[in-house]
């Protein structure tokens, strides 16, 4: 204190360096408190892109599980044609479908639908395909009045949706999981036969049900998805490229 009353009292003039001392502080002190701001700043847009990266990577997460948890589809479909003959009540034939092409594709469920049928004997009481591989015999069975091991009743635009939980207890699932190309229990043809509520002369009875397989296709992410994707990697590689030092 004495000494800046003393460069006070020469009319402010340093004498000896007096007033060196008090402007050297000032300025150092006002160095730093730039380099402290411009650190915060720097800090600051740092936090600011980091939020937006975070924000870019959960809207892509976000749209990538909405895309592998999209609702089921139909994956493809075929027809089973039968034709069977004989003498009433039980007549017998066969039965053959083309596959059906599901890729890698998980199957969820099957819409079996009685499309139709033609007989000269009138309608059918029930109607079985029946699916033999390596000696394990399963079977796709319509029934009128429906029972519990029957998909649905044979009778023109009947139709049921069969999971592996609901299927009936007689291998319906199995059945149709044999319907599936590529796989090494594939079978596209079988014996089947049909039933009436009373004898007679001789019958015949065709017809066709068709079988459409639904599930999961592979998820392949909308162009969208993509977009995000990239404006991701771009703000990824802008914040790493602002933080290395010139």
């Amino acid at each position: 204190m004495e000494r800046y009353h003393e460069c006070d009292a020469h009319g402010g003039q340093p004498k000896d360096g007096c007033g060196l001392h008090s402007h050297g502080a000032r300025a150092t002190q006002t160095r730093a408190e730039h380099i402290y701001a411009v650190k915060s700043a720097q800090a600051l847009k740092g936090r600011t892109m980091k939020s937006r990266v975070v924000g870019v990577v959960a809207m892509v997460a976000v749209s990538m599980t909405n895309v592998t948890h999209a609702a089921a589809v139909a994956l493809d479909s075929t027809t089973i044609n039968f034709s069977f003959s004989g003498s009433p009540n039980t007549i017998a034939g066969s039965w053959d479908a083309g596959g059906l092409d599901v890729g890698s594709a998980t199957v969820d469920s099957y819409l079996v639908e009685f499309i139709g049928f033609t007989s000269n004997f009138g309608p059918p009481q029930s109607v079985t395909f029946v699916s033999t591989y390596l000696g394990s015999s399963v079977g796709l069975h319509f029934c009128n009045p429906l029972s519990i091991a029957c998909v649905t009743e044979p009778t023109p635009g009947a139709s049921q949706m069969v999971t592996e939980n609901n299927a009936p207890v007689d291998g319906a699932w199995t059945f149709l999981n044999r319907l599936l190309l590529g796989k090494s229990d594939t079978k596209l043809s079988g014996n089947g036969g049909a039933s009436f509520s009373s004898g007679g002369p001789s019958a015949t009875l065709s017809g066709q049900v068709q079988i459409t397989a639904y599930g999961q296709a592979q998820a392949v992410p909308e162009p969208s998805t993509f977009a995000l994707l990239t404006a991701g990697l771009l703000a990824i590689g802008f914040a790493r490229r602002a933080r290395t030092p010139a």
